[in-house]
């Protein structure tokens, strides 16, 4: 899966959330461990974000752990959690487990 190794490179957020991006569109489960890895150590934002997106798309049930863990880890660090809780970004985190739990049942 060589566009989830470009993700792990020190290159552009742009190149980065690009790749995650497609993985998610390609349908390759072979992605979903990486891309969990993106989710769990990326520093930017929205790398993470089209990290979860592509997880979603994938739809693997392993996915789901992580992105529990991510979102905990989101509202444990942030300083004020209604207004945390009120983002884009965590609505999209749990859209992203929604699929994943429709793909399971």
């Amino acid at each position: 899966v060589t566009g989830v190794q470009t993700c792990a490179l020190p290159i552009s957020e742009k190149v980065r959330y690009n790749a995650a991006r497609i993985l998610g569109e390609m349908g390759d489960s072979e992605a979903v461990e990486p891309l969990i890895d993106v989710l769990k150590n990326d520093k930017n934002g929205s790398v993470r974000l089209y990290a979860a997106r592509a997880l979603g798309e994938l739809g693997d049930p392993a996915a789901t752990i992580p992105l529990i863990e991510f979102i905990l880890r989101v509202i444990k660090t942030s300083q004020n959690i209604y207004l945390i809780l009120s983002t884009h970004v965590l609505k999209v985190y749990f859209s992203v487990l929604i699929a994943i739990w429709d793909n399971v049942c």
